[in-house]
C-alpha cells in the first residue's frame, strides 16, 4: 500500500516532466540525480505550486519509509525530478512540516509506523540538508 502511494506520487510528476523515469543512477549521494531544471518547472506549472509541494513532501517522507521498496522507489523518483534538494526542501518546507506534524499528531495506534517514518524524516532533514537552520531562520 505504501509502494502504491509512492508510485502514484511519482508517476504523475515523471510523466508531466517528460521523462521516462528509467535512468541509471550511479552511486553518488542521495541528492544527486538525473533531473534537469525543466522537469521541475514543468511539474510546478502542471500541478501548481501548492500541489507540487504536497507531492514532493510525500515523496521526501517516503524516502524514510521502513519498507525498502518504498524507500528505494521514492529516492529514485526524487532523483529523477529534483535538481537541487536543499533548494527544493526550502521551497516545500511548510508542506513538508504540515505532513510530518500531521503524522506525529495522529493518535491512532495503527499510525505508529507513520510516526516512526515522520520522526526519521525530521532527523534526516536536520542531519543532511541543513533543515534545522532553515527551520530556525524560516
Amino acid at each position: 500500500c505504501h509502494s502504491v502511494v509512492v508510485a502514484a506520487c511519482g508517476i504523475i510528476p515523471v510523466q508531466v516532466a517528460g521523462t521516462s523515469g528509467k535512468v541509471k543512477l550511479d552511486g553518488g549521494s542521495d541528492d544527486e540525480g538525473a533531473a534537469c531544471e525543466t522537469y521541475g518547472a514543468a511539474i510546478r506549472e502542471a500541478l501548481g505550486r501548492e500541489r507540487n509541494a504536497e507531492v514532493l513532501s510525500k515523496l521526501y517522507v517516503a524516502r524514510s519509509d521502513i519498507q525498502y521498496v518504498v524507500r528505494n522507489t521514492a529516492l529514485h523518483i526524487w532523483k529523477t525530478i529534483v535538481v537541487n534538494t536543499p533548494r527544493t526542501l526550502q521551497e516545500i518546507l511548510p508542506a513538508l512540516m504540515a505532513e510530518v506534524i500531521s503524522a506525529l499528531a495522529d493518535p491512532g495506534e495503527c499510525k505508529q509506523q507513520q510516526r516512526d517514518v515522520s520522526s526519521t524524516t525530521i532527523m534526516q532533514l536536520c542531519m543532511t540538508h541543513t533543515g534545522c537552520r532553515q527551520l530556525v531562520d524560516g
